[in-house]
């Protein structure tokens, strides 16, 4: 089943981007993530926000997946 998400970045300098995405919850993958075009510097972190709950995100060859 795909659902919608938001995907989270958190950069130096106190900066959090939040955007739109779509996540399969049958195979994890996490795709159409909404691009902004914004200055930032170093990726602390990232994760998505999914039915309200916080879930890691790693990239596998340019694809995300949630653990």
């Amino acid at each position: 089943m795909v659902k919608d998400a938001k995907f989270v970045t958190v950069w130096s300098g106190d900066v959090t981007i939040t955007t739109d995405c779509k996540v399969d919850t049958e195979t994890n993958e996490v795709f159409d993530i909404e691009c902004v075009d914004v200055d930032v510097d170093i990726l602390l972190n990232e994760y998505i926000v999914l039915d309200g709950k916080e879930r890691l995100v790693f990239d596998r060859d340019g694809e995300y997946y949630i653990l």
